[in-house]
């Protein structure tokens, strides 16, 4: 439920569902991933296959092994990383798809309000408040509009909630405004790059 009372605050009340909370996550890894270093990673993957290479091509020719044991090597290292990659993403979904049960999301109403100065966002045991400059970024999509304090921390707002998407927008761009507000107030520059959106799976 959405109810904008006027033009300097907005409302929203909403239950999450299972797929929102799975596409916010899917956000928080996509932010995280757009932080790493993928060079630095490149370049360690490469030095420690060319390590094996070499160890391997030394081993062959002083015969402590024999080829079908550096090929039986090699495809259990590759084999084990991609194992233990979809091993770990594996787990970590079923932790958060049990955490979505055990704290009962999906019966839990939340109420966020949005002033000129501040965002209240209330639980159903706990209310906090916060002031826009503790928000880093905004982030934009069709299924909802991120606040993220952090790359991997914040919350959203549904965009079924809010509307169609030129009540999204207008939404995003109220709330974008004052997002700047205190970086303009204290003569600071923030970074207003969003952070990158997954598709949806």
């Amino acid at each position: 439920m959405s109810d904008a009372t006027d033009s300097s605050s907005f409302s929203f009340e909403f239950i999450i569902s299972r797929e929102e909370d799975r596409f916010f996550r899917r956000l928080a890894k996509a932010n995280l991933k757009a932080l790493i270093d993928w060079r630095s990673q490149m370049t360690l993957a490469l030095t420690v296959y060319a390590f094996m290479i070499v160890a391997s091509y030394i081993a062959l020719r002083q015969e402590l092994l024999t080829p079908p044991a550096v090929f039986a090597a090699t495809l259990c290292l590759v084999v084990g990383q991609l194992y233990m990659y979809f091993v770990s993403s594996w787990i970590s979904r079923q932790i958060f798809e049990k955490l979505f049960e055990l704290d009962r999301l999906s019966q839990k109403t939340w109420h966020v309000i949005f002033d000129d100065f501040s965002i209240v966002h209330r639980g159903p045991n706990t209310e906090s408040r916060m002031s826009w400059d503790e928000i880093a970024t905004i982030q934009d999509s069709p299924v909802m509009v991120a606040f993220w304090y952090s790359a991997r921390q914040g919350f959203f707002i549904p965009a079924r909630v809010i509307g169609d998407s030129s009540a999204r927008a207008a939404f995003v761009e109220w709330a974008g405004e004052r997002l700047r507000r205190p970086a303009i107030a204290a003569d600071a520059t923030r970074p207003t790059k969003l952070f990158p959106t997954p598709e949806r799976s």
